[in-house]
């Protein structure tokens, strides 16, 4: 009249977790390849993240040879201003490999530097003038 419980034997169980393993094992064959993606795509969410903060201006002397500052929290945007009146102040971000990272500050002028939505923020600076100049550097995170 009613229904019958029946018992499972070991047997049951053991099919049961062997297709719990089974699925554990699809889910990670799946899950792996997409780890470069998810990465890429935090990269990209971090490079697009504006926290709307702004360091204290930094005063650098720059001389003949390169010289090389980190920057704790890498910047979205960065104003150079050279604060010379007759020489140029030469600036690499990021390192001084890339020459499409390199560029010029002439006396009293302003250059603007946006990497919101870029593969990648401004993490470290590299500067030097073939005479003493001062540039001045804002940046934000």
């Amino acid at each position: 009249m009613g229904k019958e419980l029946v018992e499972t034997g070991p047997f049951d169980s053991m099919m049961d977790y062997m297709f719990q393993g089974m699925i554990m094992v699809v889910v990670l064959l799946v899950a792996i390849p997409m780890l470069p993606v998810a990465q890429s795509a935090k990269r990209y969410y971090d490079s697009m993240v504006y926290e709307g903060r702004t360091e204290p201006p930094f005063m650098f002397n720059c001389v003949e040879e390169i010289q090389h500052v980190d920057i704790d929290n890498p910047w979205v945007c960065a104003y150079f201003t050279n604060m010379g009146d007759d020489y140029d102040a030469l600036v690499s971000l990021n390192g001084p490999d890339n020459p499409a990272n390199s560029f010029t500050v002439r006396p009293n002028e302003v250059i603007w530097i946006n990497r919101l939505g870029a593969r990648e923020r401004i993490y470290s600076i590299d500067y030097s003038s073939p005479h003493n100049t001062i540039l001045r550097v804002l940046g934000e995170y």
